[in-house]
């Protein structure tokens, strides 16, 4: 009988990451619960809109807040040539959300899947930037091609899963009458939506295909066997995004779920490096950004600031929209904005 394999690092971050979101959705769904038995049925007089929403967005806000505190102080931007080129993708964010919202006023449906396309780039990107760091990637393998290679094979699993969705909605098979007004809204209708999606899902199918050419890695089984780790978290992402999704209809698993991935490698990376010699002074930024307990203080000190900016916000003020930065930071629908502009922001990081 053989030996059970061992769980890398790469599995065990996202095991960890998964059970963050388990918690905190069970935590702040009891939350809801009892905000609703008091009949806070309004959701402008609740803290908990949605449980994995709210969850998704204090989460976000704090991850977006610290991720742009961490670039902005970091040494590269130093340099002319960074600061440019930051300035270049934040001018690139503002136009993505234009285009967001003015596809969320043709289609919202339509412009919930962009966005929900839009981040599993950014987050499967990152999934493979963690495989690679914590090591369990093989030793033996052509670099500057198999990172791509394992980036592309999810996303086109997910584009051709969206195909045939579209397919199917286009042949009014039973169950797929709620897409057809997404695909609708395309310019040309239905058939011109279905024809978008199919020519993006073909366009990278040819790139995995030129991918797996350069990349040296064989057969399809011993590929998916040496890279074991990576494709279970794929696989697991994927399965707790369809979870989510038929839950709730929304995608905020993936949000969520991003979030406490970067925060337990993060913590699991500055664990493992050797403290810094001198020691900072405690409570410095340097003690902030480059020890455990300061990194665990920044993090669930910001959330916490968060949380009660958000209760004051809902049970003071009512949600009151015209308490500009309390609405700019707390607001439901702004959060997408927030997203999409560290999602953009954050190409320039690797």
């Amino acid at each position: 009988m053989s030996a059970a394999r061992p769980i890398t690092d790469t599995e065990r971050n996202w095991y960890y990451s998964a059970l963050i979101l388990t918690g905190s959705i069970i935590l702040f769904g009891a939350v809801y619960a009892i905000e609703m038995n008091q009949g806070r049925w309004n959701d402008h007089l609740r803290l908990v809109y949605q449980p994995s929403e709210t969850v998704m967005r204090l989460f976000g806000v704090s991850h977006v807040l610290i991720a742009t505190l961490y670039l902005l102080t970091s040494r590269r931007m130093r340099s002319l040539r960074s600061s440019l080129v930051l300035a270049s993708t934040t001018a690139l964010g503002v136009a993505v959300c234009f285009s967001f919202a003015g596809l969320g006023g043709i289609s919202p449906r339509l412009a919930s899947t962009a966005f929900f396309l839009y981040f599993i780039v950014h987050d499967f990107r990152d999934q493979v930037y963690f495989y690679f760091e914590h090591h369990d990637a093989p030793e033996q393998l052509n670099r500057d091609v198999v990172p791509r290679l394992l980036f592309w094979m999810p996303l086109c699993v997910v584009l051709t899963a969206f195909s045939l969705v579209a397919l199917a909605t286009a042949a009014g098979v039973p169950g797929t009458a709620e897409f057809h007004g997404m695909l609708a809204s395309f310019p040309a209708g239905v058939s011109g939506g279905l024809g978008v999606l199919l020519l993006a899902t073909a366009a990278s199918l040819l790139r995995l295909q030129s991918l797996w050419r350069r990349s040296g890695e064989g057969a399809l089984s011993g590929h998916l066997r040496r890279h074991r780790p990576i494709y279970t978290v794929f696989a697991g992402s994927l399965l707790l995004v369809l979870v989510g999704g038929f839950l709730t209809r929304h995608n905020h698993v993936i949000v969520i779920l991003h979030v406490t991935a970067w925060y337990v490698f993060f913590l699991r990376r500055l664990r493992r490096n050797p403290p810094p010699s001198p020691p900072p002074r405690r409570l410095s930024w340097q003690w902030l950004r480059t020890t455990p307990a300061g990194f665990n203080v920044l993090h669930l000190g910001t959330l916490l600031v968060l949380v009660t900016a958000a209760a004051v916000w809902v049970y003071g003020f009512r949600s009151d929209p015209d308490l500009i930065p309390l609405w700019v930071a707390l607001d439901v629908k702004n959060f997408q904005y927030w997203t999409l502009m560290h999602v953009t922001m954050s190409f320039y990081s690797r």
